[in-house]
């Protein structure tokens, strides 16, 4: 949830001013969508695609809820601190972003 708050307000922000964002917003979701393991195995892909899929922060949370769902067993809780990590980093960001801009938005709007 951190890191959807953190990269919806800093897209957010962003989409006040420059008014592309909400249109790259949306194509940017169809492919994330795609290159995230959710309706897939990652096991089922080759190994070139797997590494080139651990680069994608959501990956390690959809394997999270498969371990759960599907295998039932605990997830891996160090995979995790990368996605903390870059969550708290964003909301930071977001954060400082929208209390400088948040006259500006005032305006804009």
């Amino acid at each position: 949830m951190l890191f959807s708050i953190g990269l919806g307000v800093i897209l957010g922000v962003m989409n006040v001013f420059v008014r592309d964002v909400g249109q790259f917003v949306t194509i940017l979701l169809q492919f994330w969508f795609w290159f995230t393991p959710i309706v897939y195995v990652l096991n089922t892909l080759p190994v070139w695609a797997r590494d080139l899929l651990s680069y994608n922060p959501m990956t390690n949370v959809i394997r999270s809820y498969q371990d759960i769902f599907v295998y039932q067993r605990w997830p891996n809780w160090e995979s995790l601190i990368p996605v903390t990590i870059a969550s708290l980093i964003l909301c930071l960001f977001a954060y400082k972003m929208f209390k400088k801009h948040a006259a500006d938005i005032v305006d804009e709007i």
